[in-house]
């Protein structure tokens, strides 16, 4: 009688980064193992991580990630039990000599990775005369931030009088209006239970990078780009002399925006809130291994919390810039 092999037992008699190694050319470094994505023919820069300890890969070109089995069902185009007889026609165990198929493949179930819920919305592009309707030439609160008439035309910055908040217009990266970002500026919004920031329409992820569609060019040719949170620091730091900025829109990087900067291909400088620690987001410690990252740190406690780093003038940004480190 052939003994029962289960999960671990199959895991266990393959390693991952032999078996991949045999459909890409996989080099190590540190702990980790890289190479252009095999899952994709897009992919011109190592973007293809496996983990030789923990026996995981991730792919950041296709969001793809988990153990052997899942590499196998991405790379071959296959189900979750024919990935199993082609990992064991690998290890030349023959399936039909199993005593019991059904057994193995219920323990084996346990190693299936999860499908992530495709978090991308089905956008609908809206049309450029949607932005008449918050055309404003007088935005008081940012021209006293700094911000001038010229830098906000620019961007299509306009005003909301009914919802009392700016309008910032919401590009993908490709420069289609896909959304309006909105910002209350009601003194009493807190107590009327009115959020200070909203979208007007369901965002879904943020596969993009703010501001990149106008940049582009500007970014290849500075060979660098500076990172912020909100659209309102990038206009300010343009103001500054700082045309190479963008945001992310959030207080971390998601794995959609790690890929666009990996493509970029230039330093990349982050300009966080004074709260924002990005020693603890892996996403960008991960772009550590695609070139030099570095992040403008308040070393001298110049700003006040959750401050960001271009709040209090040109001066202080222009300070805070140069002494920004290697992460």
């Amino acid at each position: 009688m052939v003994s029962l092999i289960d999960a671990k037992d199959l895991l266990e008699r393959v390693d991952i980064i032999e078996y991949i190694s045999q459909y890409a050319e996989l080099k190590e470094k540190g702990r980790e193992y890289w190479c252009c994505s095999p899952l994709t023919s897009k992919d011109h820069t190592p973007s293809f991580s496996v983990d030789k300890e923990k026996q995981m890969f991730y792919c950041f070109s296709t969001g793809c990630g988990g153990n052997i089995f899942s590499f196998i069902m991405e790379y071959h185009h296959v189900n979750f039990k024919q990935a199993i007889e082609i990992l064991c026609k690998y290890c030349g165990v023959d399936p039909n000599d199993i005593q019991t198929p059904m057994q193995i493949l219920q323990e084996l179930r346990k190693y299936q990775p999860k499908i992530r819920k495709n978090m991308e919305l089905e956008r609908k592009e809206l049309h450029y005369s949607f932005l008449d309707n918050y055309k404003c030439d007088n935005i008081k609160e940012w021209q006293k931030e700094g911000i001038s008439q010229e830098i906000m035309t620019k961007y299509n910055i306009g005003y909301d009088r009914e919802k009392e908040a700016i309008t910032i217009p919401i590009y993908d990266n490709n420069g289609k209006l896909i959304n309006i970002h909105g910002r209350n500026t009601s003194k009493a919004y807190k107590e009327m239970g009115l959020p200070k920031y909203f979208y007007y329409f369901k965002m879904g992820v943020l596969d993009f990078l703010w501001g990149l569609n106008f940049k582009r060019d500007i970014i290849k040719q500075k060979k660098e780009v500076l990172i912020f949170e909100g659209e309102k620091s990038v206009l300010l730091s343009e103001q500054y002399g700082y045309p190479n900025s963008i945001a992310i829109l959030t207080s971390h990087l998601n794995e959609y925006q790690l890929k666009l900067l990996i493509e970029l291909q230039v330093n990349i400088v982050f300009c966080m809130d004074k709260d924002i620690n990005i020693l603890k987001d892996n996403n960008i410690m991960c772009l550590k291994r695609f070139g030099n990252v570095f992040h403008v740190k308040d070393i001298h406690n110049i700003l006040d919390e959750k401050m960001s780093p271009v709040d209090k003038g040109k001066n202080v940004f222009d300070k805070l810039y140069s002494e920004r480190r290697k992460v």
